[in-house]
């Protein structure tokens, strides 16, 4: 493969020692976009441009809480929309190193060559920051990986939807005329969303999450533990991130209708990416076929 081909979807490698064709692992899968027209270095730029506005986004939310006052700077860590886009800036972090080592090297991990701990400084460093090897795929490493990608492409959606219809007037912000204030809060609640959808659709070919069943679960219960994190907040600042979180605003009731309803939003947010994952195995796969006429 030449540096600048992109391969699409990355069709199954055919083993004949297995009754069944295996897929390329997600390792790989967020390294290629599964359309033609967007080659290597196109998508090593779009991951670039991504990862700088996700980490210089994440900043200056920093610097702003810090600077507006001192609750806000101890609570940034605790807020659902600042971990969803933590977890996409550490995403984009990832994927773009990958991708610039996979361009420079598309065959073989570099490897560590011989010598003293200054001469295989070099070799481990690029090791380290390139896709894992075939060797190191284990279900395991694979699995953890998945939850990752799963998670920084579902909660921006997760969280959009809670900043615009659940949390209210005193979370939503609305336009303050502050240029500063407003492209800070519709990056976190709007260029979030549109970053994530562009990652599936354009930037990785990663296939159906599976095991489905486990991811499911897995998206449904972490906004339910995300209440207990609110609570760890609680007990470090003595204040709670959110109205909504707090047990001595809400009764038990609502609270639980609170958690059971992040929950299902989990869900319906894992759903809606494995439904963005079918629509575009589908164009990108029947496009390729037509190429190939």
């Amino acid at each position: 493969m030449s540096s600048d081909e992109s391969s699409p979807l990355l069709p199954r490698i055919e083993d004949q020692t297995l009754s069944v064709p295996h897929e390329h692992p997600i390792f790989l899968r967020v390294a290629h976009s599964p359309w033609t027209f967007v080659g290597q270095k196109t998508l090593l730029t779009s991951r670039l441009i991504s990862m700088v506005y996700t980490t210089v986004v994440w900043a200056a939310t920093l610097h702003r809480d810090i600077k507006s006052d001192g609750d806000n700077a101890k609570l940034f860590p605790f807020k659902a929309d600042n971990i969803s886009l933590t977890l996409q800036a550490i995403y984009f972090w990832v994927t773009t190193i990958w991708t610039l080592q996979h361009l420079r090297s598309p065959r073989n991990r570099p490897q560590r060559e011989g010598g003293n701990f200054i001469t295989r400084a070099p070799g481990r460093a690029l090791s380290f920051f390139s896709i894992p090897r075939t060797t190191e795929w284990t279900p395991g490493k694979k699995f953890a990986f998945s939850m990752f990608y799963t998670s920084a492409a579902t909660f921006p959606f997760v969280t959009s939807f809670l900043h615009y219809a659940v949390l209210g007037d005193r979370h939503r912000g609305h336009w303050k005329g502050d240029i500063q204030h407003d492209w800070l809060d519709f990056s976190l609640h709007g260029v979030n969303s549109v970053l994530a959808a562009f990652e599936v659709l354009l930037m990785s070919s990663v296939r159906q999450i599976k095991p489905f069943v486990g991811h499911a679960l897995a998206m449904a219960v972490t906004p339910g533990l995300y209440f207990l994190w609110a609570g760890v907040g609680h007990l470090l600042t003595g204040d709670y991130p959110y109205d909504q979180v707090d047990p001595s605003n809400v009764d038990p009731k609502t609270m639980l209708f609170n958690v059971v309803t992040s929950m299902a939003l989990g869900t319906a947010g894992f759903l809606a990416v494995q439904g963005l994952h079918e629509g575009r195995d589908i164009l990108a796969e029947k496009a390729e076929c037509d190429r190939s006429y």
